[in-house]
This record gives C-alpha cells, sequence and structure tokens, in this order.
C-alpha cells in the first residue's frame, strides 16, 4: 500500500510541477510550495504511526527525516516570500508555531507513541496549509 501511495504521490508531484512551470510565475511556484506542505504533512503523520506500529525501517525512518526537513526549508521559504500579504504572513506564523510544537511532540521519550497527538498536529497543520495555498491562488 505504502508503494502505491508513494508512486501515486511521484506522478502528482510531477503533473503540478507542470502546472508551476506552465503558470512562469513566481506566484505559480508558491501555490505549489505550499500545496506540498500539506503533502508533507499528511507523509511525516504516516510515517510516525508505521513507527508506532512497529514498522520502524531504515527506509521509513530516512524518509521522515527528509519529509521533515523539506517541510522546514519548504516554510522558510514560504516566509520569506516578497508576494506575502499580511494575512499571509500571519498564517504562516501560525503554521510556525504550530509546527514548533508538533516537533516537540513528535519526539518519541522512553518509547513511548503519541500517534493521536501527532496526527492531529499535523492535520492541524494540513488545514492551515490548504487555507494558505488558496491564499496564494487568490493573489495569483
Amino acid at each position: 500500500m505504502n508503494a502505491i501511495a508513494d508512486k501515486m504521490l511521484k506522478y502528482s508531484n510531477r503533473f503540478v510541477t507542470l502546472l508551476e512551470e506552465r503558470s512562469g510565475t513566481s506566484k505559480g511556484r508558491l501555490i505549489n510550495i505550499s500545496d506540498r506542505q500539506r503533502m508533507f504533512s499528511q507523509r511525516i503523520a504516516k510515517f510516525y504511526v508505521f513507527k508506532a506500529w512497529g514498522l520502524d525501517t531504515d527506509e521509513y525512518c530516512a524518509e521522515c527525516d527528509k519529509a521533515v526537513k523539506e517541510f522546514s526549508d519548504a516554510l522558510e521559504t514560504l516566509k520569506k516570500a516578497p508576494e506575502n500579504t499580511p494575512e499571509i504572513n500571519e498564517a504562516l506564523d501560525k503554521v510556525q508555531t504550530d509546527w514548533n510544537t508538533f516537533k516537540i511532540s513528535f519526539s518519541i521519550r522512553g518509547g513511548k507513541f503519541i500517534p493521536s497527538l501527532v496526527t492531529r498536529s499535523l492535520d492541524n497543520i494540513l488545514k492551515q496549509m490548504d487555507r494558505i495555498t488558496a491564499m496564494y491562488v487568490a493573489i495569483y
């Protein structure tokens, strides 16, 4: 199932990248980046749940670490975008706060997993990024 999801992600990403290239604007790039943040939030949640279920492979850990880094890097890129409106900046600050909180709850202490808290945090970030993506579309 994970292999099918990864294949779908690959094709979806290629399609969205083509749309971004076709737009030829920096706003198209921002829409793509903010949209990918939604995907990263769910990807991180998936790997965390896998770990909680005992599916703690080196490959999954590496993929999770990669998704966490890409989310963090993309959030910084979005926060620095000169196209941002005050409303977008405020929403991104909220995501940053929630992301910082998530990173604390994500760290595993004593082998205890808290999937409901982590997935709830990431679902909240997903919803916020959905709203931010819509804001970027509106300024397009």
